[in-house]
């Protein structure tokens, strides 16, 4: 959860690429969190 929060933090500061790294983490450990697949590709869509 940790992870998630952090990429929430870095993706309201703009800061996308790192936010998705975060992002990745918490999937990583959490592979199967429907919550942390949707806050990457929302990531993916603001940051185009």
């Amino acid at each position: 959860m940790a992870y998630y929060n952090r990429g929430v933090a870095y993706a309201k500061l703009g800061q996308y690429e790192r936010a998705d790294q975060d992002y990745n983490e918490a999937l990583r450990i959490a592979q199967n969190n429907a919550l942390d697949i949707a806050m990457k590709n929302s990531v993916r869509l603001d940051s185009n």
